[in-house]
């Protein structure tokens, strides 16, 4: 993707034709070019908490557990939402859908921070 954006920017190559020399879709090539992707951009959702939020509530939750107070999914929601409240100064609706995402989150915030020490 790199090769093909620097030479369409340097003039050296049309966008299709970049597209076909490099193997990257066209339209992927134009929306970086065009500005409507940002280089080096995501999928998914923006973070809700930061990593350094993550392991601390991660490292909170593993100590409840082992004083033998452990957490359920919903504690972690609802502490993550007030960790976010009290970042931003407002009420902030943490998840909206299925409850799936929130199991996702749960899961997610384990696996993120159960090999880290």
């Amino acid at each position: 993707m790199l090769g093909a954006l620097k030479a369409v920017k340097d003039g050296s190559m049309g966008c299709n034709r970049a597209a076909l020399e490099f193997g990257v879709p066209k339209t992927t090539l134009k929306d970086r070019i065009s500005g409507r992707v940002t280089q080096g951009c995501k999928f998914g959702r923006s973070l809700y908490l930061t990593h350094a939020e993550e392991k601390e509530l991660y490292d909170w939750l593993l100590l409840c557990a082992c004083i033998g107070y452990p957490k359920s999914r919903d504690d972690v929601i609802g502490i993550a939402r007030q960790t976010l409240q009290n970042k931003k100064g407002h009420a902030v609706e943490v998840y909206q859908g299925r409850g799936g995402e929130v199991v996702a989150f749960h899961a997610a915030l384990a696996k993120a921070h159960s090999s880290k020490g």
